[in-house]
């Protein structure tokens, strides 16, 4: 069912652009394509069955393949092929059966057979459907299918049929997605591009022994098909080489580029899968066939290990074995008593119930403001606008971790800049993998703050309005040069104002083939703020030549819907590179540094918006106070608009000219007394001065009535001249997490 997260939102995302009919490389820009939504397990109201059906048949089919693969087999090799079926199965690695299916073509058409042939065209068919799921399924299944037809034109003296099934198979399935098929160049285009620059963008680093072991296991199986495929005629065994190569390496890449415990599942169960269909094909002496068995079950063995690890990960304490025949036996349940329902009707309108009861639950969870006109999400959370009645209306690439080329960001650009542009954007920084703050998107700020005026800070968002006439907003040269790898660059002459920087990263012929080959090394940024604050952040080659704000360092939404205003400041940035970097970069960086300047009056917000900026500003000041005691936590501004000062804690605001007296609310988040947490509350203290305004303590873990919100009014003593606000820990400070909010002067 839907949630609010990342992944869970593009894939509500996918569902309603197929569900809408929008168009592929215009309307949307992603990693997967027109038919991405049968990928991903959420249900739809009215496509969950064309998903449901695809995966029946497409398990069907291969279920054929692989019994004409093992025809007159012996005993023991059944039961392996049941047994690590099962395993693939249920992994949830869908990528995985999709570039199996693409070896197991090659291996059915070469039998030349009718019934290999026909299940061999029925793979094909599906394997282009699947081409238009996922781009990476396209990057594989093409060349796997020329690969098909090169070895039954040159050596079985056969027609092409297969390239032509899968072609006419692709260009079906893109026109019943509701695709145009004018607009099929830019959709190759753009699906190509946004792959092109995955790798250097969304690669990260995981456990050696890993890669290493997967790397042994797979030389292995690939010299194993080597020392078989030479005992065949020296053309086709070439071609079946070929393809044992490029299948690995597609697998590979998938896998360990995003080096985590759900990709690696990728290579580990694409591996059994291939290695399985080929064992039938295998005659060589008992040694090599007992190697052969032996990676296939190490291939298995990982999947399980894998799949384990990620339930560990999530915090569960199950054995091993409880956890893998459990989960299996449910998802066989849920699958059979889903693919019932769907087919024979039952259960459809209990599905539809809890559906729309979820995408309620979203709406109240996460409200999107009242407004008129279109919307658009910058962040990950696109959930939570498809949940409410808005006329959602997203840039092409809709997730702004993904616009990593700069072809991406100039798409994007000129939507932005077009007549197709959103009438309201909720903004909020949510970056991944500890990217740079203000870099995803960042080379967009400028228009940003040209069209639109932050006109209210709500439920974690800041709220974009479209300007009737455009603001002034330039950029102008401060300095430009070059800095090299590790080498700190002064820029505290230019602080007091918006920095703009532009560095030009570019990498070797070496390191290109690096890229190609595996993934590039990562590179860092580490910045010392004015305050002598030292951070390091990653930074992408592709996204840093467009241009993001370097300075001040806006960390947080709150500190975006402020801007012009001053924050921390840079005063020196270097870049770094990690993981083995040497020869994969030109010495030289190109630096670029720029003044962004904004001018023009907004538009008048409302009382409702002035009154939201101006407590997000005391807020922001009461937040910056930190630090009165040795050892405090630093405050920060939660997305709820909450000032989080862990007790204890002391923060102070001065008193504007002429208050008579002040509002504000505090409290205990829920986190510090739920989920069998043992908190003991914490004091609240208000004081100008000696004089006491308020103090009261509480303890919400016994108390419910002090579980919500404290509010608070107060007159301002007389020659007051600053409030100090101090939150105090009772016997210990486990779960103290206190916070205020809601101040105002009046």
């Amino acid at each position: 069912m839907p949630s609010v997260s990342l992944d869970p939102s593009w894939a509500m995302v996918l569902l309603h652009a197929f569900d809408h009919g929008w168009q592929f490389g215009r309307d949307l820009i992603f990693t997967y394509g027109p038919l991405g939504f049968i990928m991903v397990p959420q249900y739809h109201p009215g496509l969950y069955w064309i998903a449901l059906g695809y995966w029946l048949v497409f398990h069907a089919v291969l279920a054929v393949a692989y019994c004409v693969l093992f025809r007159g087999a012996q005993a023991w090799k059944l039961a392996l092929l049941v047994a690590v079926s099962l395993i693939a199965t249920y992994s949830w690695a869908r990528d995985s059966a999709m570039f199996a299916a693409c070896f197991i073509v090659f291996l059915l058409a070469r039998k030349n057979d009718r019934l290999s042939t026909g299940a061999a065209a029925a793979l094909t068919i599906l394997v282009a459907a699947a081409a238009l799921m996922k781009t990476t399924s396209l990057l594989l299944a093409l060349p796997a299918v020329v690969l098909v037809d090169l070895n039954r034109t040159l050596t079985l003296k056969k027609p092409p049929v297969f390239t032509v099934i899968f072609i006419t198979a692709f260009l079906a399935a893109y026109g019943a997605a509701g695709q145009s098929y004018g607009a099929l160049g830019t959709y190759l285009f753009t699906a190509f591009e946004i792959s092109r620059g995955y790798g250097e963008a969304m690669h990260v680093y995981g456990p050696m022994k890993d890669l290493a072991l997967f790397a042994v296991v797979g030389a292995g199986v690939f010299t194993l098909v080597t020392a078989q495929e030479f005992k065949r005629a020296r053309l086709e065994g070439l071609l079946m080489i070929a393809m044992t190569a490029g299948f690995l390496f597609v697998i590979a890449k998938s896998g360990y580029v995003r080096h985590d415990i759900g990709h690696v599942m990728i290579p580990w169960t694409a591996l059994a899968l291939a290695a399985l269909a080929y064992l039938p094909e295998l005659q060589l002496r008992r040694p090599a066939r007992a190697l052969f068995t032996g990676a296939i079950l190490i291939s298995a063995a990982a999947c399980c290990v894998t799949y384990v690890g990620g339930a560990r990960e999530a915090g569960r304490a199950e054995s091993a074995g409880h956890i893998l025949l459990a989960d299996m036996a449910r998802q066989l349940h849920d699958d059979t008593k889903t693919a019932g329902a769907v087919l024979f009707g039952g259960q459809v309108a209990a599905f539809e119930a809890a559906y729309q009861n979820q995408m309620a639950s979203l709406r109240a969870q996460s409200p999107v403001p009242d407004l008129h006109g279109t919307l658009d999400i910058f962040g990950v959370n696109q959930s939570i606008a498809l949940a409410s009645a808005a006329d959602y209306r997203p840039r092409p690439i809709f997730q702004g971790y993904s616009v990593y080329t700069a072809d991406l960001i100039e798409r994007n650009r000129a939507f932005l800049t077009g007549p197709r542009a959103p009438g309201t954007i909720l903004f909020e920084i949510d970056t991944v993998d500890g990217r740079y703050p203000s870099l995803d998107e960042g080379a967009l700020w400028p228009d940003l703050l040209r069209l639109y005026d932050v006109t209210r800070f709500e439920n974690g968002y800041a709220v974009l309005k479209r300007r009737t006439a455009p603001r002034d907003v330039a950029l102008t040269d401060l300095h430009q040069g070059s800095i090299g790898f590790g080498q700190e660059m002064d820029v505290s002459a230019w602080a007091g104002g918006l920095v703009w920087v532009e560095l030009d990263i570019r990498p070797t012929l070496p390191g290109r083939l690096r890229s190609f080959l595996f993934k590039p090394p990562m590179l860092m940024m580490t910045v010392t703020t004015d305050a002598g604050n030292t951070q390091a952040f990653r930074i992408v080659p592709g996204m840093t030549g467009s241009g993001f704000l370097l300075s001040p360092l806006i960390e947080s939404t709150d500190q975006f819907a402020l801007l012009p205003e001053r924050d921390e400041s840079i005063a020196h940035f270097s870049v770094a590179a990690v993981g083995r970097p040497a020869g994969a970069f030109e010495s030289q960086i190109g630096v670029r540094l720029k003044r962004l300047t904004v001018t023009g009056e907004n538009e008048q917000p409302s009382e409702l918006d002035m009154a939201v900026l101006s407590q997000l500003r005391t807020l922001r000041a009461l937040a910056a106070s930190a630090g009165a005691i040795p050892g405090q936590k630093k405050a920060q501004i939660l997305p709820d608009g909450k000032a989080l000062a862990h007790a204890p804690s002391i923060l102070s605001l001065p008193v504007p000219e002429g208050a008579r007296e002040f509002s504000f609310s505090y409290g205990i988040l829920d986190g510090a007394w739920a989920d069998g947490r043992e908190g003991d509350g914490a004091c609240f203290k208000v004081s100008a001065g000696e004089a006491v305004l308020h103090d009261a303590c509480l303890d919400p873990k016994r108390t419910v009535e002090d579980r919500t919100l404290k509010s608070a009014s107060v007159a301002v003593p007389a020659g007051a001249s600053r409030i100090s606000f101090e939150t105090r820990a009772r016997e210990n400070t486990d779960w103290d997490w206190t916070y205020w909010s809601e101040v105002q002067f009046k």
